[in-house]
């Protein structure tokens, strides 16, 4: 955990120092996975469940402003599907980032092109926290980190020339954008929402 915890301020300090180093440790994606992905895929999942089931959301329901949860088994087995979904999700991404990256001038890396992926996605999930409380849900914006983050890495770690990492970057974080609001949708279709307080 204090290894993820530095890996955190090193995104936000010195993205470019930090994907150099990454570049050269020996490691592997269930080596990731279990130290650092799912953690941080675990943050949104929590968060959310606590925010659907023990805080709850308010709006119009029939005509009036009211207060709803959902029940605690479906705010459960939605934040187990979302976590899930998560990781599949990033290593969807990682798999589709290194069979893109030859055709863009760089290298075919699985392993480097796994760490480019969860390391590019630790903002959006970390920010995943937002969502215990649906009003601040929006600072999921905030996210977009991320995507300066791949910028800066792809470069370093799968060899993208400098000339086509901007097109590249763009491509594949549409992609991911895509996934993730599928995924999201495919957790969203479990929740059963219960009465609201009237």
């Amino acid at each position: 955990m204090e290894k993820l915890i530095h890996e955190i301020k090193e995104l936000l300090l010195a993205p470019a120092k930090l994907f150099e180093r990454l570049k050269q440790e020996e490691t592997s994606q269930s080596e990731i996975t279990k130290t650092i992905l799912v953690y941080v895929a675990a943050i949104p999942a929590i968060a959310g469940f606590i925010g659907l089931v023990v805080i709850g959301s308010s709006g119009p329901y029939y005509g009036l402003y009211t207060h709803s949860r959902v029940s605690i088994f479906s705010g459960l087995i939605w934040a187990v599907v979302l976590f899930v979904l998560t990781i599949i999700g990033v290593y969807l991404v990682s798999f589709i980032v290194s069979g893109l990256a030859p055709k863009f001038g760089g290298i075919k890396n699985e392993l480097n092109a796994f760490k480019l992926t969860v390391y590019s996605f630790v903002p959006l999930l970390v920010l995943g926290a937002f969502s215990m409380i649906p009003a601040l849900s929006g600072l999921f914006i905030l996210g977009l980190y991320g995507i300066y983050l791949f910028y800066i890495g792809a470069p370093i770690l799968i060899e993208i020339p400098e000339e086509k990492v901007l097109t590249f970057t763009v491509i594949v974080s549409l992609i991911s954008i895509m996934i993730t609001i599928l995924f999201y949708s495919i957790a969203g279709k479990v929740i059963v929402t219960q009465v609201p307080n009237l």
